[in-house]
């Protein structure tokens, strides 16, 4: 039957099996998404007889009764359908992953005593609801029990025996049913009962305690009892059970599958845990393992009597009653970890978790909040408490949350989803393209073109989303409709020079971005910002003109406005090594005055005044000047300016010159690693600068900046030892005290940092990175003497 449809839907993939009455096959739904796999059984009775084949029709028909009553058990298979075709009749079941019992267990008896309990708790338990429905399975054994993969329970299958008790007529010798070795006497007889269940259940019980088959077992000639003690290591109460089980004469057997649970429960609260609780938490382990959560908390609450301050069995407990759903014992419990160990973050987490499930929104956030600050990179911490400002409206800070989540593995795809889905919720569309989600971005402006369709930012928006797909005359058809009706609108402006750019339109971008630029202002934040990229995109238009200083004092400009522009300083730092190449060096005395340190790198800023005033010249007039006809930069010649300008490149010329004509001067090397330092090589920066100490060993500049270069490669020992070289030359000088406790506190030696850090306030009192650094340090400190006295006190 290989690939063949049945009931138009149900594709056969291969057989599992058959028995007295039918087959089984593996198949697919076909109309369901994925395709997910189900069981067909097919009628299909050995001997072609008419009473045989009534038979079997009638076990089928009741099969499916019994699956439709019983299905919405998790441990029974599910039935999804029941139909005739060709004169044959299927059921399709839920499918199980998993393995079957008769498989799990080769190679692997005996069992020990405890698993062999926890088996009987498990199939015991699923056989009380079996009962509770009137319905005797019949035919109980390894080969029908599946141990499920995705949480180790045990699951029935092959109700194909089932018999509901209402169902009163004589057996019929061809309908008996079970498996030799696990069907009692009284079942082969034909009168199986509740008791015949229970029968079978203990004889795998026996099975797994000896290693032995239930065939191969000897019986007392007198009393028909099995004899099976001998080759087990069970205690007497266990066996006696057992005995009783599977007791030849079904009145001698326990009345139900509830009686022998709660016989189990007591032979469990006999034992006594000598080692001080150990053996009742290695039990709720056990059972928490296999999902078996009420009788988890028990074990755990015996322990705890025991061992009432121990955290992590606390955080089991509370773990047990959290999969149970009994949210408030778990939070209570939970609690109880934190007042122990006040930094446990699992339990913060599985805290806020419960809260979430309580609807305590506010207080659930808290909690996912302390987590990343005791676990900055714990990504699923950060995506849950995106989730939770999601909920609580605060959309902004949701983003940032899911950002973070996906900066830390990009791979994080729920974190991606649900930043995707917030963005198009929210309309977002510029943070849709900068994601990558074009295609959702796209889908989301045209909804918001369509609800206003005279809207400028969402043309604009649109124009942009256009351009990502490569569709640059629709985009560039959207700007100058709204250019014709505002000339000077700034965004269409810029994004227009945009396209063009990627037209390779260069003039004509340049100046849709420099009348851009004319008419942009700066009075908040926002419109700061997008002024930054526009004089930043002014910059890179001009490099594409080869017009390498013009570019450099727009990247200024740029920076001015918005100083953590990475790309307008990756701008700066090209045409500042390009017009080095051409002979114009950018370094100088006076820029050397301006050089500072921040996280421990060197950035060199040039002559903030002179930049500010080329800007405000560069910015009066632009297109008066190019409209004029007059050079691009002639405007800059206004009030001497430009005199400056090309007084400022007869110095850096000469920097580069000095270079040429003394290669060890230590000023022109210090120059040199400089800009080795802003282009990332670090290492050849080093070199320079050990060149440069060789001629001048005493110059506590030149070894802090070999400690910068170090500090960039990590290499924290050696960047110390030179500003203490730096510290023995000039020991009045705040700044290498300063930075020695930057790389302490990075190494979390609070103590040497904070003396560092007092040193270089005793030289300069104002200084407020020192101020600030010694307040992070007295706080880590405080905290780190409040954990060893709570430490010495437990």
């Amino acid at each position: 039957m290989s690939n063949q449809i049945l009931g138009g839907r149900y594709q056969i993939i291969r057989k599992l099996g058959g028995g007295g009455f039918g087959q089984t096959y593996l198949a697919q739904d076909l109309h369901l998404p994925g395709k997910p796999a189900c069981v067909v059984k097919q009628l299909k009775p050995k001997v072609n007889n008419a009473i045989v084949l009534a038979a079997a029709q009638t076990l089928f028909d009741a099969e499916a009764e019994v699956l439709h009553a019983l299905g919405h058990h998790d441990q029974i298979p599910r039935l999804t359908a029941h139909f005739q075709e060709n004169q044959e009749f299927y059921l399709v079941q839920e499918y199980i992953e998993g393995t079957v019992l008769s498989q799990a267990w080769k190679g692997k008896l005996p069992l020990p005593e405890s698993d062999v309990r926890a088996f009987l708790r498990d199939i015991l338990t699923l056989l009380i609801f079996v009962h509770d429905h009137q319905v005797v399975h019949r035919d109980i054994k390894p080969g029908n029990l599946i141990r499920r993969t995705r949480d180790q329970k045990i699951v029935l299958i092959d109700f194909g025996a089932v018999k509901q008790m209402a169902f009163s007529h004589a057996e019929d010798p061809a309908m008996i049913v079970g498996s030799s070795g696990y069907a009692p006497p009284e079942q082969l007889a034909g009168s199986a009962c509740f008791e015949s269940d229970l029968y079978a259940v203990g004889m795998m019980a026996i099975q797994a305690l000896t290693g032995s088959s239930p065939k191969h077992l000897q019986r007392d000639p007198h009393t028909q009892e099995v004899i099976w003690r001998d080759q087990a290591e069970v205690s007497p109460e266990l066996a006696d059970i057992l005995d009783r089980m599977v007791h030849y004469d079904s009145q001698q057997r326990y009345p139900s599958a509830h009686a022998i649970v709660e016989q189990l429960q007591t032979l469990e609260e006999v034992i006594s845990p000598e080692d001080g609780g150990k053996a009742w938490q290695e039990r709720g382990d056990y059972l928490l393992q296999r999902h078996h959560y009420r009788e988890a908390i028990s074990a755990y609450d015996k322990a705890l009597q025991v061992q009432g301050e121990d955290a992590q069995l606390w955080f089991k407990r509370a773990l047990a009653a959290d999969s149970f759903q009994y949210f408030e014992e778990a939070l209570a419990g939970y609690d109880r970890v934190i007042q122990l160990e006040p930094n446990h973050c699992k339990a913060w987490l599985k805290r806020g978790m419960v809260l979430e499930n309580l609807q305590r929104l506010e207080d659930a956030l808290n909690c996912y909040t302390h987590v990343v600050q005791l676990q900055p990179d714990n990504y699923w911490a950060w995506h849950d408490r995106g989730k939770l400002l999601e909920a609580l409206e605060q959309w902004d800070e949701a983003l940032v949350a899911y950002n973070r989540a996906i900066q830390m593995k990009p791979t994080f795809q729920l974190a991606v989803e649900s930043r995707k889905r917030l963005m198009m919720a929210r309309g977002q569309i510029e943070r849709l393209l900068q994601a990558g989600h074009c295609q959702e971005a796209l889908e989301v402006v045209v909804q918001l073109r369509q609800q206003q369709p005279t809207n400028v930012h969402y043309r604009i928006l649109h124009s942009m989303t256009l351009a990502k797909f490569k569709r640059y005359e629709e985009a560039l058809t959207l700007l100058d409709g709204i250019l014709a009706s505002q000339p000077n609108q700034f965004r269409a402006l810029v994004e227009k020079g945009i396209l063009l750019s990627q037209l390779k339109r260069w003039e004509e971008a340049l100046t849709c971005i420099t009348q851009a630029i004319a008419h942009g202002g700066t009075e908040n934040l926002d419109q700061k910002s997008s002024l930054a990229k526009a004089w930043h995109h002014r910059g890179w238009l001009l490099e594409k003109l080869n017009n390498s200083e013009e570019a450099l004092l727009a990247y200024h400009q740029a920076l001015e406005l918005h100083p953590e522009l990475t790309s307008a300083l990756a701008g700066k730092t090209r045409t500042l090594e390009k017009l080095q190449n051409e002979g114009q060096t950018p370094w100088s005395d006076e820029m050397e005055d301006s050089t500072v340190m921040t996280g421990g790198t060197v950035v060199t800023t040039e002559a903030p005044s002179l930049i500010s005033a080329l800007a405000v010249a560069q910015s009066a007039s632009p297109l008066a000047n190019r409209h004029s006809g007059e050079p691009s930069s002639s405007f800059l010649m206004r009030g001497g300016l430009w005199e400056k300008v090309r007084n400022h490149s007869v110095l850096m010329m000469g920097n580069n010159q000095t270079l040429k004509v003394n290669p060890d001067d230590p000023e022109a090397l210090k120059a040199r690693g400089n800009v080795l330092v802003a282009l990332g090589r670090y290492e050849e920066a080093i070199a320079v600068y050990d060149q440069a100490i060789t001629r001048q060993p005493d110059n506590p500049s030149l070894w802090c900046c070999v400690a910068s270069a170090l500090v960039k490669l990590k290499r924290y020992r050696e960047a110390i030892s030179c500003f203490d070289r730096a510290i023995h030359i000039k020991p009045e000088s705040h700044v290498p005290w300063y930075w020695r406790g930057r790389i302490l506190m990075e190494l979390k030696q609070y103590q040497e940092a904070l003396h560092s850090l007092e040193t270089a306030l005793s030289n300069k009192p104002d200084f407020q990175p020192a101020l600030r650094d010694r307040a992070q340090v007295y706080n880590l400190l405080a905290q780190a003497s409040s954990t060893d006295g709570k430490h010495r006190s437990s």
